[in-house]
């Protein structure tokens, strides 16, 4: 474990290095469709933005306050109630290096915990074997693979879509 990693809010100062890491290729084919790429400050700045609206709970995943990456939970109503969508990305330099996991679980605890969500969903692109290891550290299971659901570089693509659930839901 990094003890030394926090999710923290997204803030300006975290433009250059959220361009120069989401800028890769290898990081826009593991993403959904809605992942630009090339990733222009323009589209840094919009993030930054949205991911500090009311819409998203979204952090930036720090190490010794060095940007690695981000990790997003959204609320969805169209799943279920008290439901939500995790998605994740680690900067290329920083794989390998367990931050997803780590970043995921405390992202859960956050969910669960404190959002007092029931489930969390996310959907994962076939050929991305590192995040599909990385939900089964955390206990998501897959549910169901899920044809032509996004087009990504002007093709349809399958996801596999996995699921955790709260083992001790809060029911008011």
């Amino acid at each position: 474990m990094k003890s030394n990693l926090i999710l923290t809010k997204w803030k300006n100062n975290h433009l250059n290095s959220l361009v120069l890491l989401a800028n890769n290729p290898n990081i826009a084919r593991t993403m959904g469709a809605n992942f630009p790429f090339p990733y222009t400050e323009k589209d840094g700045i919009q993030w930054i933005n949205v991911a500090n609206s009311e819409r998203f709970h979204s952090w930036a995943i720090e190490i010794n306050t060095e940007l690695v990456g981000g990790i997003v939970i959204k609320v969805t109503k169209n799943i279920a109630p008290y439901s939500g969508i995790i998605f994740y990305w680690i900067g290329e330099k920083f794989w390998g290096k367990g931050i997803a996991t780590e970043a995921t679980k405390i992202a859960i605890s956050i969910a669960f915990n404190e959002l007092q969500f029931e489930r969390l969903e996310t959907s994962v692109l076939p050929w991305n074997t590192q995040s599909i290891k990385v939900l089964k550290k955390c206990n998501f299971f897959k549910n169901i693979i899920r044809k032509n659901i996004i087009i990504k570089w002007g093709e349809p693509i399958e996801c596999d879509i996995y699921v955790l659930i709260n083992p001790n839901p809060i029911y008011d």
